[in-house]
Order: structure tokens, then C-alpha cells, then sequence
């Protein structure tokens, strides 16, 4: 049998065929996963950090450092409604003042208990002038955010 090309071996069969497409719509492809994976982790990891610092703890800790700042209205946004209902603005104000005579310092957290859409917070400030005073903090998830639905204090 004659060689079908003149470069083969007349012991050899060589099959030609046009190059397979989907080797590189595969490359392309698996190259497009590897970047949505990448990119599918970052924007976890950024959801993570911003739902982090919306914490009951760290709701907590804003609401007694604008307390313990005389931020009325940054510490009353951070309550909930029932709150509000129970203690207006007015009355808030003159609570914000006895707890500002009373407390200050540096703020702790003591423990944090959350369970559910309820977490209770205790958070010790410690200041040689005024003492220390003992936050008591329930929060409840309400509307997709951590909010202050009551609060004592003891010193």
C-alpha cells in the first residue's frame, strides 16, 4: 500500500481531523468560574465584615458610647420602637444627663448572650472620677438590624 502522504510510514494510519473547538471554550470557560469563585468569596467576605460591625455587641457599644457622650439622638436612633413608645425623646434626654453624672470611662464588654433575634449585652465602664457603672443591654432583631429594646444600668 503507497504511502498517503509522502511523510508517513506505510505501516502507519494517521486519521486527520479539524482541531476539536471546545478545548478552548473549556480553557475560557473553567478561566470564567475560577474569576466568578474569586469573586463570589470576596463579596463574602466584604458581607461578613459589614454584618459584623452591625453586631448586637457592637450595637451595644455604640449605644452606651453615645450615651456616655451626651449623643442623645445618635444613641436614640439605635432603639427600637417599643423603646421609643416607652421612653421619649424628652425623657430620654434627662436619662442620657443622670447617666452622664453618674458614669463614664472606658467601656468593657462583660458577656454577650444572643440567641435567636434577642441578645443581652453587659458592659462594665471603668473611669477613677465618676466609677464604674454596669450596663444591662437587651437588643432584638427587628426590620434586618440589631435594635436597643431596653436598658439599666447600675453603678
Amino acid at each position: 500500500m503507497p504511502p498517503i502522504n509522502s511523510y508517513q510510514n506505510t505501516n502507519d494510519i494517521y486519521i486527520s481531523h479539524p482541531p476539536i473547538e471546545t478545548s478552548f471554550w473549556k480553557r475560557k470557560s473553567s478561566r470564567i468560574g475560577i474569576f466568578l469563585a474569586i469573586f463570589l468569596i470576596l463579596i463574602l467576605v466584604i458581607l461578613l465584615i459589614l454584618n459584623h460591625s452591625k453586631s448586637p455587641q457592637n450595637i451595644a457599644k455604640q449605644f452606651v458610647n453615645a450615651t456616655l457622650n451626651g449623643q442623645t439622638s445618635s444613641a436614640y436612633k439605635l432603639t427600637s420602637s417599643s423603646f421609643q413608645t416607652s421612653s421619649p425623646i424628652s425623657s430620654w434626654k434627662a436619662d442620657v444627663q443622670s447617666i452622664n453624672n453618674t458614669c463614664g470611662g472606658a467601656i468593657n464588654l462583660i458577656s454577650s448572650n444572643t440567641k435567636f433575634s434577642l441578645a443581652e449585652e453587659i458592659i462594665k465602664t471603668s473611669n477613677s472620677g465618676n466609677g464604674s457603672c454596669l450596663f444591662r443591654i437587651n437588643l432584638v432583631y427587628k426590620n434586618n438590624k440589631w435594635e436597643v429594646n431596653s436598658m439599666s444600668f447600675t453603678n
